[in-house]
């Protein structure tokens, strides 16, 4: 980051945290009326990046590892899409597995596992006024799934 960026967002936040209503930036009941708004202390932005992480952290901690071939791809990104999609706040899902190096499974044994090089997920979150789109793929240059904002749209940027 250069001097001077993210200052914006830190003078909203500590606006946001010091209200003087114990809003915390953030309506009483929270977006539509959500009953749990007043769990979180946050902005709606930030609310939306959270949720966001929570569903990307889900997707990668309970699929990888699943048993996985040509013949169960289609069908389990499907599976692992209608899963997040049920989640609260979730407009869209796109999940894609790289099927390069499977093949049919050939024997009794012949299958191999989901791991995070294979995996490309995105989600969409709306909460109140806030619109994230967040994303999990494996970065080469880092060796390691990262999950990432790709896009945010919060009500002081759109």
């Amino acid at each position: 980051m250069k001097p001077g960026e993210g200052t914006r967002e830190v003078a909203v936040m500590e606006k946001n945290l010091n209200a003087k209503d114990g809003s915390h930036g953030m309506s009483e009941g929270g977006a539509s009326g959500d009953p749990a708004a007043h769990r979180f202390h946050c902005t709606e932005g930030e609310r939306a990046a959270f949720e966001a992480g929570i569903k990307l952290g889900t997707i990668f901690h309970q699929y990888v590892g699943m048993p996985l071939s040509l013949e169960n791809l289609s069908s389990l990104e499907t599976a692992i899409r209608g899963a997040c999609l049920v989640q609260p706040y979730v407009i869209e899902a796109s999940i894609r597995i790289d099927p390069s190096g499977l093949g049919k499974k050939e024997g009794e044994y012949n299958y191999t596992t989901l791991t995070p090089e294979r995996l490309d997920v995105l989600v969409v979150i709306v909460y109140g006024g806030s619109k994230m789109r967040a994303r999990l793929a494996y970065d080469d240059e880092l060796d390691y799934p990262l999950m990432w904002l790709e896009d945010t749209r919060c009500p002081e940027n759109i």
